[in-house]
């Protein structure tokens, strides 16, 4: 299941291994930011979406902001982001030396956001 774009930003729901741990693929600018490790321990993850998403929510997303800041799941990207009126510009760079850089409407930066942590919270 996709939850949002994989153009921009889109979280790709799999097969859950166990009650705590699931498959979740991160897409960013049609570059799959989670190639290495995919797996989700869902008590953290979930909390991580939460408080990344409130900040996106109250624009405490500065220069510099460390974006995609999900546990070991994402550790394998260094994400940068910074909100700008209704967008946020994203650059990350992954392990692998691709590089990426989107930007995102907060609008529906949120709605992806809230949609996973539904998916994955129950």
């Amino acid at each position: 299941m996709d939850i949002g774009l994989r153009s921009e930003l889109a979280f790709s729901i799999g097969e859950k291994q166990f009650p705590t741990m699931q498959s979740v693929d991160i897409w960013l600018g049609s570059v799959l930011i989670t190639y290495f490790d995919n797996t989700a321990y869902l008590p953290a993850f979930v909390n991580a979406l939460r408080r990344e998403l409130a900040n996106i929510e109250k624009g405490e997303v500065a220069s510099g902001y460390t974006f995609f800041n999900l546990g070991p799941t994402t550790d394998d990207a260094v994400a940068r982001a910074k909100i700008i009126e209704d967008k946020i510009e994203v650059s990350c760079i992954l392990n692998n030396g691709n590089v990426v850089k989107v930007t995102l409407f907060v609008e529906s930066t949120i709605s992806a956001y809230k949609e996973c942590i539904r998916v994955l919270a129950t």
